[in-house]
């Protein structure tokens, strides 16, 4: 586990303070891991800041009570590589003063057989939101397994499209606009 890492308003970076990614060759893996309890003070991306990676892939995590000033209680993504996320639950993550209470994107990612908000709601500035989909040709794929359930219970928001691919089910709470 990863717990009450914490990034200053002084520090040089702002965002992501358990994980921040910004080297467009880079690829980044990182599995069997629990965030609990990081924050940024004065920036996005409470335990995680994908800014610019080649490929960023998490797996088998529990993310939870993150906190950022900014957009992404927990995760930040404006990484143009490739994004994914498989086997997560997400819960009680909240973003103040920003959009996104466990994700804010504004690149394409893929989400697989993950779980937000079930334990407790994610918030952001504007209420119960687990994902926010920023830009109009940002695309949030979501697939699901064959006899599996997946569940998004806080809504999603933005401007951008969800698209859901799989033979498994997706519960969708909250207000999805």
């Amino acid at each position: 586990s990863v717990e009450n890492a914490k990034r200053y308003s002084s520090d040089e970076i702002k965002d992501g303070s358990v994980i921040y990614a910004n080297n467009q060759t880079a690829e980044a893996n990182l599995s069997n891991v629990d965030l609990k309890n990081n924050s940024v003070d004065n920036g996005n991306g409470g335990a995680i800041a994908n800014i610019n990676s080649a490929s960023f892939a998490l797996q088998n995590l529990e993310i939870t009570g993150n906190t950022a000033s900014g957009n992404g209680g927990a995760i930040y993504n404006t990484s143009g590589g490739t994004t994914t996320l498989q086997n997560i639950n997400a819960y009680g993550n909240q973003s103040t003063n920003g959009l996104g209470g466990a994700i804010y994107t504004n690149a394409n990612m893929s989400i697989a057989d993950s779980s937000f908000g079930v334990n407790a709601l994610n918030n952001d500035k504007n209420g119960q939101n687990d994902i926010y989909i920023a830009g109009e040709n940002t695309a949030l794929t979501f697939s699901t397994t064959e006899n599996t359930t997946s569940t998004i219970n806080s809504g999603v928001a933005g401007d951008g499209s969800l698209i859901k691919t799989g033979k498994g089910t997706l519960n969708l709470g909250g207000a999805n606009a």
